[in-house]
């Protein structure tokens, strides 16, 4: 391994060591500090791989800048680093190769979780017990069934996305059927089981979807589509409920929640420390549960200046996705960002690596542009 990928690497798995670590007892006074030794070392690395740069181009150091600076801003307003560590987890990744990256990422979070349900069958974690209808839904450790269902969940679509050009991939659907069976035995999260139903429809006909791709722009501003339609349920139910409620209801209420977190607190330009309990709790009168959307969160958490850095990031990667012809990564963005609609962790960077790629068509798109100058 190049030395920028093993210190990435190390940058990353410090940021990402109190999502996955959280509950467990032994490790929660080391939280901070692993946080703190992510954030300096993936800055380090952004900082000395700008500096060797022989050429600068311009627009992307312009826009980097003010990246950088509202994530201050969001920081000074909210107090809290997750926009600066998004920052520095999509932007510090520059010269690296993303599927050699998962590889090795995908590894570090099985050994992750198998650390994490050792402690839990050895009494070490202060993980709670869930139920829905009766029926226990499992931890194993971590805080919450979602957060475990979407961590096997995000493996098997890494698994499915590192095996898109090999012709034999029964190996790599037999591991991310195990997955979606254990998601539906232990953890019973459904929102996660239709993310791996859809990626997995995605990746065994992903020869018959490239020929729909090539004739049609139906995602290219999906993003926006669904913060609009995010924002449409909350004024349906702030304004006639019995339009919206049947709905409601499929979402295990999740647009109700959802309205009262934007009702509380609105819009705003450079975001919010949000309130998100995993029990009913009442504050200023108004009762919290959850949040499971990840529009509502982003707008209400990032603040309205990164919402919209953010949609221009995303509408630029789906379309140079499908102009580089990356069709199957292409759908993986697509079912993400819908998945968005009823869990807000995919704006996450413990959660989701493909965020990476937000950074990463800096680079296509000036490669792109110098090929075409060439020819």
């Amino acid at each position: 391994m190049k030395k920028n990928e093993i210190l990435y690497i190390l940058g990353y798995f410090f940021i990402l060591f109190p999502t996955y670590f959280s509950e467990v007892v032994i490790f929660q006074p080391l939280l901070q500090v692993t946080m703190y030794l992510g954030i300096i070392i993936l800055s380090i690395l952004f900082i000395v791989s700008k500096i060797k740069e022989n050429i600068i181009n311009k627009k992307e150091f312009w826009f980097l800048f003010m990246c950088f600076i509202f994530s201050l801003f969001s920081f000074i307003c909210s107090g809290s680093f997750d926009m600066i560590k998004l920052f520095l987890i999509i932007f510090s990744f520059k010269g690296l190769n993303f599927d050699s990256f998962l590889k090795k990422e995908i590894i570090i979070k099985i050994l992750m979780i198998l650390l994490v349900v050792f402690f839990y069958f050895e009494d070490g974690t202060s993980a709670l017990i869930f139920f829905r209808d009766g029926k226990i839904r499992y931890t194993l450790g971590f805080s919450h069934p979602n957060q475990l269902a979407l961590f096997i969940t995000m493996i098997s679509i890494e698994l499915l996305y590192l095996n898109r050009n090999r012709n034999n991939d029964i190996i790599a659907m037999i591991i991310v059927l195990f997955g979606l069976v254990f998601n539906v035995i232990m953890t019973d999260s459904r929102a996660s089981i239709f993310l791996t139903l859809m990626v997995s429809l995605a990746f065994i006909f992903r020869k018959q979807l490239s020929l729909i791709l090539k004739k049609r722009n139906i995602f290219d501003h999906l993003f926006l589509i669904l913060t609009i339609i995010s924002l449409l349920f909350v004024f349906l139910y702030n304004s006639n409920y019995s339009i919206i409620a049947p709905l409601d209801k499929i979402l295990s209420s999740r647009i109700k929640w959802a309205s009262v977190y934007f009702n509380y607190y609105g819009f705003n330009l450079f975001g919010k420390e949000i309130f998100i309990p995993y029990d009913f709790v009442k504050r200023d009168n108004v009762v919290f549960f959850c949040l499971d959307n990840a529009y509502i969160y982003f707008l209400l958490h990032f603040g309205i200046i990164f919402y919209t850095f953010f949609a221009i990031l995303y509408n630029k990667l789906i379309k140079v996705l499908k102009k580089r012809k990356e069709y199957f990564l292409y759908f993986i963005v697509i079912f993400l960002l819908i998945y968005g609609l009823m869990e807000n962790t995919v704006f996450k960077y413990a959660y989701n690596p493909f965020l990476i790629l937000l950074g990463i068509y800096l680079n296509f798109e000036r490669n792109d542009e110098e090929h075409e100058r060439e020819n």
